[in-house]
């Protein structure tokens, strides 16, 4: 299985500050399992963020300070591995 996702450009605050706009990025993530066909068992292992995508959240500037943001970013790329039995 994998998946795909596509933002387009956004604010990430409102207040019209440019350091704050977020460009486009994409990410895709996959699966892969194996198990019988009764689903008594699976083994999976999986990734998110495959290309290990840097990109913003949250962003707001400080209002007192000359040009410092603060930034929120999304999780990195993550392979985990998962386990399932059914009795």
């Amino acid at each position: 299985q994998a998946d795909a996702k596509w933002q387009i450009s956004q604010k990430l605050n409102l207040i019209d500050y440019p350091a704050t706009l977020q460009p486009s990025y994409g990410l895709v993530t996959g699966r892969l399992s194996v198990g019988p066909a009764d689903k008594r068992w699976e083994a999976a292992v999986y990734v998110q963020n495959i290309a290990n995508q840097g990109y913003r959240v949250a962003a707001a500037p400080f209002v007192t300070t000359s040009g410092a943001i603060i930034e929120i970013y999304g999780p990195p790329r993550l392979v985990g591995v998962s386990l399932m039995a059914q009795f």
